[in-house]
C-alpha cells in the first residue's frame, strides 16, 4: 500500500455519488438512474436522487453501515458536492462495492471519456492506467479550493484514490494535470 495522508479530508465533488449510488442501490432505485449518475457523473439525476434519499443525512448515514466515522452534511445545505470524505473512506466504499455491491462497478468501467457536463474525465487513471479500469472522477470549484479527484479499481485488482486540492481560481486543466501526474507516477509501483 501507498498512502500520503489518508485521512485527510477533501471536498469530494462528485465521490460522494458512489454514497448516493450505494443508497440508490438499497432503495430500489431503477438500476438506469444510477449508471447514468455514475457512468456519465450527472449531476442532475444525483441532485434528484440526493433529495429523494435523504438529502443532508445521506452521506452520513451510507458511510456508518460502512463503518466509516466522521462522514457529515455538506458546509452548504443541499450542495452535495461539500461534503468532506479522505482516501481512507474511499478505500472503504471501494472494497464494500467489490464484495457486496459489484454492479454499481459496472456504470465505472464504462466511464466514457466525456461526462454529461461535457468535462473530459479521462485524466488521472484513465491516462496513466493502461486498463482494465473502473473509475469515478471528480472535478469542482468551490470559494475554498479547485479539485480533481481520481478514483477506482485498477487490473481488477489495486483500489486507487488520488485527492488533489487546489487555490481557489486554479484551472481545471492545472489540477486534472496533476491528478494525472500523480496516477503516473504511481503507475509502476502497481505490478
Amino acid at each position: 500500500m501507498v498512502a500520503v495522508e489518508p485521512s485527510t479530508r477533501y471536498q469530494s465533488a462528485s465521490l460522494v455519488k458512489l454514497l448516493v449510488g450505494i443508497a440508490a442501490t438499497r432503495a430500489g432505485t431503477a438500476p438506469a438512474r444510477v449508471t447514468r449518475m455514475l457512468r456519465d457523473s450527472d449531476d442532475r439525476v444525483a441532485s434528484l436522487l440526493w433529495g429523494e434519499l435523504g438529502g443532508d443525512a445521506l452521506p452520513g448515514r451510507v458511510a456508518a453501515s460502512l463503518g466509516i466515522a466522521g462522514v457529515g452534511p455538506p458546509d452548504i445545505w443541499g450542495r452535495w458536492g461539500n461534503v468532506l470524505l479522505s482516501a481512507e473512506d474511499l478505500v472503504t466504499v471501494y472494497r464494500y462495492l467489490l464484495t457486496d455491491m459489484p454492479t454499481l462497478l459496472t456504470p465505472l468501467l464504462n466511464a466514457p471519456r466525456t461526462a454529461a457536463d461535457g468535462f473530459d474525465q479521462h485524466f488521472g487513471i484513465p491516462s496513466a492506467f493502461p486498463g482494465p479500469w473502473a473509475v469515478k472522477q471528480a472535478w469542482g470549484t468551490s470559494a475554498q479550493a479547485t479539485t480533481a479527484h481520481t478514483t477506482g479499481i485498477v487490473a481488477d485488482r489495486y483500489v486507487v484514490v488520488l485527492l488533489t486540492s487546489h487555490p481557489p481560481g486554479t484551472s481545471f486543466h492545472t489540477a486534472t494535470t496533476a491528478a494525472t501526474a500523480g496516477a503516473t507516477a504511481l503507475a509502476p509501483h502497481l505490478p
